[in-house]
């Protein structure tokens, strides 16, 4: 498993290998940020009377605690880049010239020390917000048949947990793709340069379409975006209108002052 840093960080000095901890540890860091979304959202809907506001701390804490250290062996054993390279162009005897040609930095001969931390650390923040996604939806259950909850709290509880549900499509269309592809192209030696370069916008999306969702399915969202826009729309119309009116005033003076001076002097004339 090797790769080209072809960034701005390259041009600052940074190492490769330092590139592709910083990349595997901030996914690992949106992942766990995901949970920590649907957790508050499950600890003040449902869970603030019971047992898991104990755990719910130390708990994120370990997500976060563990997207730092998961990639942190396979960086640590990088191999001799004189021998992995060699064993790359053995796997990859296809490899075009013009790639050979850059500096290549191998990350890992053995797969396991990439894929498996990867895809446990995928395999866990998928389980936890999927579990939390569970206990909303069963909460919300159990108070619409308890009539804990007035109907309108039900039919709020019902729109988010829609929202909730179109996010997840969202996240996993945009990190679940590029995750099943790599952990199905990197062990089988696959390599297809119009694959991998797909797979990386798809998952580099993920900020903008999770954006764009929100704002699309979130009322308090939108609506402070919209008085953003339209206060500055406002604004604009509001400094518009106030320099034609300053306009008008300022052409419209001189032939009033004109007018006058012409009569007082007609008056003049008459005395005389």
């Amino acid at each position: 498993m090797a790769g080209v840093a072809l960034g701005v960080l390259s041009d600052l000095g940074v190492g490769t290998g330092e590139q592709i901890y910083l990349v595997v540890t901030l996914f690992c860091i949106v992942c766990a940020a995901i949970v920590s979304i649907f957790e508050n959202r499950y600890y003040l809907s449902f869970g603030i009377n019971s047992c898991w506001r104990h755990f719910r701390i130390p708990c994120m804490l370990f997500n976060y605690f563990l997207a730092f250290l998961i990639f942190l062996p396979a960086y640590l054993n990088a191999p001799d880049q004189a021998t992995g390279l060699q064993k790359l162009h053995e796997n990859l005897p296809e490899l075009p010239e013009r790639i050979r040609r850059m500096p290549i930095y191998v990350v890992a001969i053995d797969f396991s020390l990439v894929i498996g931390p990867v895809v446990l650390m995928g395999v866990l923040i998928v389980a936890e917000a999927l579990a939390f996604v569970v206990l909303i939806f069963l909460g919300a259950s159990k108070a619409l048949k308890e009539r804990t909850v007035s109907i309108n709290c039900v039919i709020i509880q019902k729109k988010f947990l829609r929202a909730l549900y179109i996010q997840i499509l969202m996240i996993l269309l945009n990190m679940g793709v590029p995750l099943f592809y790599l952990g199905v192209a990197v062990p089988l030696h696959y390599y297809n340069q119009a694959a991998n370069n797909i797979t990386f916008i798809i998952y580099s999306l993920h900020g903008v379409s999770s954006t764009i969702v929100m704002i699309w399915l979130h009322k308090p969202y939108r609506a402070v975006i919209q008085n953003i826009f339209c206060r500055r729309l406002s604004n604009v119309g509001t400094d518009r209108r106030k320099s034609m009116f300053e306009g008008k005033t300022t052409t419209n003076m001189p032939s009033t002052v004109n007018i006058r001076i012409q009569y007082n002097v007609n008056i003049l004339n008459v005395v005389v």
